[in-house]
């Protein structure tokens, strides 16, 4: 089986808007520097990174806050530049800061046993997945025909002590993203963290999926 990766910036431009998913404002290369210093001042802070599929960019320090344009073309530039464990990235881009009262990490991928599609979600996103204890997750088998319900996104959050209407909009959220899942050809998806506001806003702020090149969907 050949398979394909993509990594956040892709998720941003193509993905999040047709599965209507939510996601920070963001700009990449190349960028003006009146349009660069007219989101900073929105945003009042943002975070660059390199557009690589190498994993621990953060690890690797090449995910920073950037607060004024200045710095921000700087940083652009040299995070660009940086070899990420081996990989050269295709350029730089800079999102949105967002405030999180809580994180979240979801996945949906294949079971190798099963060879049927599993939903998992914890509420420790942020940190390496291989942090997070198995008492800390829920994961949830899929029928491949039938998929992710809300019932089901929302008894996961329920088993890990999530109710009322944060749960109710998580759960929505997630049936959205197995729908881009299961429209796609992806083996496998992921996002953490989904980063929580306070006023309940709900943004996923990074993400990195695998594709099946021999399924037509991915076609």
């Amino acid at each position: 089986m050949t398979s394909t990766r993509i990594g956040e910036l892709v998720f941003l431009e193509h993905f999040a808007p047709l599965y209507k998913l939510p996601v920070p404002e963001y700009v990449s290369e190349p960028v003006t520097q009146s349009k660069l210093k007219e989101k900073l001042a929105q945003w009042g802070a943002g975070i660059v990174k390199p557009d690589v599929l190498a994993g621990k960019r953060g690890k690797a320090g090449m995910v920073r806050k950037v607060e004024n344009y200045h710095e921000a073309l700087r940083v652009l530039r040299d995070v660009a530049a940086e070899d990420i464990n081996g990989q050269n990235p295709r350029g730089a881009y800079i999102v949105q800061l967002v405030p999180a009262d809580m994180e979240i990490f979801t996945a949906i991928s294949y079971s190798a046993s099963t060879l049927s599609p599993a939903f998992t979600v914890s509420l420790r996103g942020g940190m390496d997945i291989e942090a997070i204890s198995e008492a800390d997750k829920v994961t949830v088998p899929l029928n491949v025909f039938q998929g992710l319900n809300a019932y089901q996104a929302s008894e996961a959050l329920s088993r890990l002590g999530l109710k009322g209407k944060l749960n109710s909009r998580l759960s929505i959220v997630f049936v959205n993203l197995w729908d881009m899942f299961s429209s796609t050809g992806m083996l496998s998806c992921e996002v953490n963290p989904w980063r929580v506001t306070k006023d309940g806003r709900i943004w996923a702020c990074d993400f990195k999926a695998t594709f099946d090149e021999n399924n037509f969907k991915a076609r």
